[in-house]
């Protein structure tokens, strides 16, 4: 299965992705104890969808963490606005 990486706090969105996605995609749940950084470096994703509006996090500081360590991987945004 293609690996995704998942992070999101709402957990009807997460319900969501798990119901629509998980058929066709190997989806990975990135959560505030994971070093992101690491984590990247160790595992490839095919796309990583981020939640931009995080309550415990910065998701433009995630997005530059992303880009640093896995340049060529697409990130979709998504935002509850």
């Amino acid at each position: 299965m293609t690996p995704i990486l998942v992070i999101e706090e709402d957990l009807d969105w997460l319900r969501f992705y798990n119901e629509h996605l998980r058929p066709e995609f190997d989806i990975e749940k990135w959560s505030e104890a994971q070093d992101l950084r690491k984590l990247l470096k160790t595992k490839e994703f095919e796309a990583i969808i981020i939640n931009l509006q995080l309550q415990r996090q910065d998701g433009f500081a995630l997005i530059g963490q992303i880009k640093q360590a896995s340049p060529y991987t697409p990130v979709i945004v998504t935002s509850q606005v």
